[in-house]
Order: structure tokens, then C-alpha cells, then sequence
């Protein structure tokens, strides 16, 4: 396995690494021997991963690797005593790596090849779905964004390695080496009394999307695993499985993805008696059993790392069994790996600045105004004044990239209140803000230039664009689109919305946000923005759109 990783031959390493894992699950039960196996593959998986420079190739090698750490993570689960330093160790090793390593330095650009990013495309894209009804979109969200085994992966692996050899006559750019997933020790002591870590597991399987559930709940003063979290007695059953029609991307289905797109769609329609059942069922199976061990009470600052099918779930709009909102008693805050917590939780940032931007004139795309918008930077000018802080704040014909370019690396706090557009054919670099146009700039900001600013002074950046948190989960659990593209830019948190959200819905719940920022964190002003508006009787679609996704914390 080794060998095959220093040599680059993926198909060579995959029968290698299947050959160990039936030697894995023959070998006597010698508790020893089998984490040293585990470790020695786990390295091979490692090896191979280090060898690509370009992203598309991290990514599509931990589409492979999930087919190792997968069966390693249940070989150490089936332990009824397992070391939770090694749980932690596999679960994060396969998660979101690609992040974790541009986080730490790790990228240094792209080829500089023009035809990369279109040669990458072909990669990770596929047809549009020619009927997007809403069923089958909150589907695909529940779906990883893969390659697959049909009559286009052999135009996909040319591509691939198209896009490779243009870092290999780059010189300098690309990823060079990598980051190690965080230890255990450390993202406990990055952790404040008050904190818990609730990093959800459920181990790759090739004919099960999400076959078992166990969580890892860790704080300050230990760490404990939960595991067998039970599903609702409606979600035990059905098609479980995934499938491609005409080449169209891949469908996850499982009971578990059928929860979760079942409670988004509650959450999001116009019955709130059912948006609360929703909120509870979601309560019961993600919260509650990890209430029961007992080490998360009273912590009142929750960091929850979702794993494959949980990604989507509308965290803000749970429910207790009383009925009660969860964010009456907590702050909520979303990371795609305990290892990028850590790291974004440790950036030293202090700076309360602003800048914020709305209702750019968007003609050229065909979008219409955004009034509400405008009227919701505006506040936030307002705001910054009356708490004596600096706000530059740009509306229409000056809400440009020009304008983020310029003021943006001076910023604490990024406010970005527009349109953008999210194709659900491709794997995430084409979801783009809409600014206006200016000098050098056509108005559109992808994801693939948004990671190119300087926003690393910023503790906050918030999307207040419908969709504008529908990060997709690729290859290795690794988020893809505009929130990632900001956490590489250099925030260690971001604001955005989960679904589509009313204008001015949006405009309230961000004026309540903005009131509470000034001299606050993140998690907690928008936990104060959703009670307000819930206390002021909007519907969970409103108040719980937006979710915080990185460390969730402020200046300290």
C-alpha cells in the first residue's frame, strides 16, 4: 500500500488497502495489533493524499480514502471499549482536509494556467437536473458531490490528470505538504468552560450512505462517545442506496437522509406546528442522547461538526421535548472538523471594523433590486456609529468587489447583502456572490475568487443572500462553495442562510444580528437576532434560516 502511494497508483493502492482490510477483519482479536494496522493504513492514505498538488486531486484521492477510513472507523467502533483519541483521530483524518490544509498554509495558488478552472470543472460537474422540483434539490443537499463509475469517468480521470501536470510545470504553486487533523488534547484545551464539541460520526460505507450514527462529545474536562444514536421509529426503513440517472450527479438516499430533508422541508413550509415537530424529532436523535451522558449539560455554547447526511439540518430550529426553542438555552455554532474549530477558534483578531455592501445594481445579471438590502447595511452603519466604531459602507453603484478589495483587509466584520446564484450541477466553485460592476470587475465573485481576498482581520462574515450557507459536501466530507471560499479568505466565522429567505425577512433578522455584533461574538448575536424574532412571532423559516458555521467567536 505503501509503495503504491510513493508510486501514485491509485488502482494499485485501492486492491492494496482491500487486501489489508480482509486481513484486518481475519486477524484474532489482539487489540494491539489491530490499531497498528489501522495506523499503518491510515499513513498509506496519508502518503497518497500528500502527493497531489492540485485541489481537484486532494479531493477526488479522499473519495478513495473514504473507502479505507470508512471500515477502519467501524472496525474501532464494533470495540466495546475503543480508544476515543483513535476515534477522533480516523473521523477527522476524513474529514474536510483540503480546508484544513489551505487553513494552515498549505496552498500556494493556483497553476496559473487559464484553462485549469474549466479543465477542473469537468472533474465535479454534471447535466442540471432537468426537473428541480424541491424534493429532489433538498436531496441532492443531503448528497455528496462525487465522481462516478459510468461512461464518463474515463474523460473525468483525463481531466483530472490534465489538471494535475499544470501544477507540475507551475514550479511553486498549488498544495505543497499538508496539515495533520488536530490531537484530540489540543481541541480539548482550546475549549472554554462553557464550550462543548459535538462532532457526529457516521462511517463510509460503499452501499450504505449513512449506515450508523455515534457522536463524540468533548470538552474542557473529557471526552466520552455516545454511540447507536436511534432514528424515529417513521425513518427505520425505505431505499438506502445511491443512484445517477443519465449521468446526472449521484442521489444519496438513506432513512437517515429522509429525517433530515423531510424536517428541512417542514421547516422551511408555512405549517409551524409541523416546522416544531421537525425541530423536535431532530432534537430527539441528534440532541437529547447527548444530554443524557451527561458531560454537555449546562454548557452553554454548543459547536456541532456534522458529518455526510447531517450537513444540511436546520441546527437553529430545534425543539426540546416541551416545545421549547434549543436556542432559548444555547448558542449554536456549525464546523465542517473539530481540526478547523481549533485552528479558526486560535486566530488572534481584535479589530471591530466594518464593511458592508448592498443592493448592487445587478442588471447585467437580470436580478432585481434589493431595497431591504440596502436599508439592512445601512443599520449597520448606523449601528457602528452609535457604538463609536468605524463602518464603511457601500450601496448600489458602490457595493463592488472593488470596494471589498480595498477595505476588506481592514475589517472585523464583512456584511455582504445581495444575490448570488447557486447551480446545483456543479461542485461548488460556480456559486458566486453578485456585486456591481466597476473598474476590473464584471460584479460576479465565485467562490474561486472569493478565497483570494484578504479578509484575515475578519471574525465575521456574513452572506445575507438566499442560499448563501448551502455549502455542497464533496469527496472526504469536504465542504464546497462560498462559505469555505470565506474561511479561506481568513474569517473564522460565517453568517449565512440555509435556504431561500424572504427580503424582508432577511433585512429584520439581520438589523436584530448587526444591534448585538458591536460588542459580541458571532454565535451569540445571531442566537439574540432569532429569539427577537421569534419573540415577535416570525415562522422558523425566518428566524432559523441563518446558521454560524466556524468558531463562532469574537474579539477577545
Amino acid at each position: 500500500m505503501s509503495a503504491a502511494a510513493d508510486a501514485g497508483d491509485m488502482q494499485a493502492w485501492l486492491i492494496a488497502s482491500t487486501s489489508l482490510q480482509a486481513i484486518l477483519e481475519r486477524q484474532e482479536p489482539d487489540a494491539a495489533g489491530r490499531a497498528d494496522l489501522r495506523s499503518h493504513m491510515l499513513g498509506a492514505c496519508e502518503q497518497l493524499r500528500l502527493g497531489w498538488r492540485s485541489r481537484t486531486g486532494r479531493l477526488l484521492v479522499s473519495q478513495n480514502s473514504d473507502s479505507v477510513t470508512g471500515p477502519l472507523l467501524r472496525d474501532l467502533l464494533d470495540d466495546p471499549h475503543p480508544d476515543l483519541a483513535e476515534v477522533f483521530r480516523l473521523t477527522e483524518s476524513a474529514r474536510a482536509r483540503v480546508l484544513l490544509d489551505s487553513l494552515s498554509g498549505h496552498f500556494h495558488g493556483d497553476s496559473g494556467d487559464a484553462a485549469e478552472a474549466k479543465t477542473a470543472e469537468q472533474v465535479l460537474a454534471f447535466p442540471p437536473d432537468p426537473d428541480p422540483n424541491p424534493l429532489r434539490r433538498e436531496m441532492r443537499l443531503i448528497s455528496a458531490v462525487r465522481t462516478i463509475d459510468d461512461d464518463t469517468a474515463a474523460a473525468r480521470q483525463q481531466a483530472l490528470s490534465t489538471v494535475e501536470s499544470m501544477y507540475a510545470s507551475s514550479g511553486t504553486g498549488g498544495f505543497h505538504g499538508g496539515a495533520e487533523p488536530t490531537a484530540l488534547a489540543r481541541v480539548q484545551a482550546a475549549l472554554d468552560p462553557d464550550e462543548v464539541l459535538v462532532e457526529y460520526v457516521v462511517p463510509y460505507h460503499p452501499l450504505h450512505p449513512a449506515l450508523g450514527l455515534a457522536a463524540l462529545v468533548v470538552t474542557s474536562q473529557g471526552v466520552s462517545l455516545v454511540p447507536d444514536l436511534p432514528l424515529p421509529a417513521g425513518f427505520t426503513s425505505g431505499f438506502i442506496g445511491s443512484y445517477a440517472i443519465d449521468g446526472r450527479a449521484p442521489v444519496d438516499a438513506s432513512p437517515m437522509g429522509d429525517m433530515v430533508t423531510s424536517a428541512r422541508q417542514a421547516v422551511q413550509g408555512q405549517d409551524p406546528a409541523a416546522a416544531v415537530e421537525a425541530g423536535r424529532m431532530l432534537f430527539d436523535v441528534l440532541v437529547r442522547p447527548v444530554l443524557d451522558e451527561g458531560s454537555a449539560v449546562g454548557k452553554t455554547r454548543w459547536t456541532v461538526v456534522p458529518h455526510r447526511q447531517l450537513h444540511p439540518v436546520p441546527w437553529m430550529a430545534l425543539f426540546d421535548a416541551a416545545g421549547d426553542p434549543w436556542l432559548e438555552s444555547v448558542a449554536v455554532t456549525v464546523s465542517p472538523s473539530a481540526s478547523v474549530w481549533a485552528l479558526l477558534a486560535a486566530r488572534p483578531q481584535a479589530d471591530r471594523s466594518a464593511i458592508a455592501l448592498g443592493d448592487p445594481l445587478l442588471g447585467y445579471a437580470g436580478m432585481p433590486a434589493l431595497p431591504h438590502a440596502a436599508d439592512e447595511v445601512e443599520h449597520l452603519g448606523t449601528a457602528w456609529r452609535e457604538a463609536g466604531l468605524h463602518a464603511d459602507v457601500g450601496v448600489g453603484a458602490k457595493a463592488t468587489l472593488t470596494a471589498l478589495r480595498e477595505d476588506g483587509p481592514s475589517a472585523g466584520v464583512v456584511h455582504l447583502a445581495t444575490h448570488g446564484t447557486f447551480p446545483d450541477s456543479v461542485s461548488g466553485e460556480d456559486h458566486q456572490l453578485l456585486l456591481s460592476m466597476s473598474a476590473g470587475s464584471n460584479g460576479r465573485l465565485p467562490a474561486a475568487l472569493l478565497r483570494t481576498l484578504d479578509l484575515r482581520r475578519a471574525w465575521c462574515v456574513t452572506l445575507s443572500v438566499c442560499n448563501g450557507g448551502l455549502y455542497r459536501i464533496g469527496p472526504g466530507d469536504e465542504p464546497l462553495g462560498l462559505v469555505p471560499a470565506a474561511m479561506e479568505a481568513g474569517t473564522s466565522t460565517v453568517i449565512a442562510a440555509q435556504w431561500a429567505v424572504n427580503d424582508e425577512a432577511g433585512r429584520r433578522l439581520m438589523t436584530e444580528v448587526v444591534d448585538h455584533l458591536p460588542d459580541s461574538d458571532p454565535a451569540s448575536a445571531l442566537r439574540e437576532g432569532a429569539l427577537a424574532m421569534m419573540r415577535a412571532g416570525a415562522a422558523p423559516r425566518d428566524w432559523a434560516a441563518f446558521v454560524g458555521v466556524g468558531s463562532g467567536r469574537g474579539p477577545r
